[in-house]
């Protein structure tokens, strides 16, 4: 079950009606810190409907009392569900990714380090989503400087994975960099026990194996990804282990009959 399925829609909207009428409130009252807050979990309600647009007004809202009340926390957060709620939008209509990215730089520019990590994640996250690499690996890597400025271990987990899987879906031009990144998201997944984490990692090396001929080491990473797989009980990733591990032991097999070939060709021209 999605967590859309999860939703109560009937509630939802009685929390809608309750939450819009206390805005109102507030507003005459001239209590604009709690008029915020009832905003801001318009907003949310909203989103968790699935109405981004309506969703945005409401932040729209929340961004403006904020700004006028001098709540530096509340104009980062309202920038960064701005942000988010375009990136929604843009899984639709692409158009969105744009305004999602303006959103993602305001709050990149606002917030502290905190607030830079989390940006610079989600500027990463929408430049690879508009084919945009080398926009996408510059902010994923900012994301993983702030994320160790705030020793967070699965922040760096997160970049170093979402920098590993930009370079998997692109023509490798730093084969030895997106090597690195990936194992150090093995170390840090093995760190954190985020066994699907390892299954990715060997996943990517096996990939970087094979697209430098290191067809034994794909071999070894795939077998590895695949065994993980298969105690989380996740069929669809052993499955496709099981497909790069057959196709890596073929190439294995091909270059030792290559070599066995070659080495019989030169064994006879020297018997002459």
């Amino acid at each position: 079950m999605s967590y859309m399925d999860s939703i109560d829609p009937v509630q939802h909207k009685k929390r809608l009606k309750d939450y819009s009428i206390l805005a109102f409130a507030c507003k005459r009252a001239n209590n604009y810190r709690n008029e915020g807050r009832a905003c801001y979990s318009c907003g949310v309600l909203h989103d968790n409907l699935g109405q981004h647009l309506k969703a945005i007004h409401w932040y729209e809202k929340f961004l403006a009392i904020c700004q006028q009340i001098g709540d530096s926390h509340g104009v980062g957060l309202a920038y960064n569900c701005i942000g988010v709620s375009y990136q929604k939008l843009g899984e639709e209509n692409r158009k969105y990714y744009k305004k999602a990215i303006e959103y993602h730089k305001k709050h990149f520019q606002h917030g502290e380090v905190k607030d830079k990590f989390i940006a610079s994640m989600n500027l990463g996250l929408v430049y690879g989503l508009i084919g945009d690499k080398e926009s996408a690996d510059i902010y994923n890597q900012e994301a993983l400087v702030y994320a160790a400025q705030v020793s967070s271990l699965s922040g760096q987990t997160a970049v170093i994975g979402n920098l590993g899987r930009i370079g998997a879906d692109t023509t490798i031009r730093n084969v030895s960099g997106l090597r690195v990144y990936a194992e150090k998201y093995l170390a840090l997944s093995f760190e954190m026990r985020h066994r699907m984490g390892e299954a990715e990692a060997h996943m990517q090396l096996g990939r970087i194996g094979q697209t430098v001929g290191d067809h034994a080491k794909s071999v070894e990473d795939f077998a590895k990804a695949r065994k993980i797989a298969k105690e989380l009980g996740n069929s669809q990733w052993e499955s496709e282990a099981s497909v790069k591990l057959g196709i890596a032991k073929a190439e294995v097999n091909w270059k030792n009959k290559a070599n066995d070939i070659l080495k019989a060709i030169v064994d006879s021209k020297e018997s002459f």
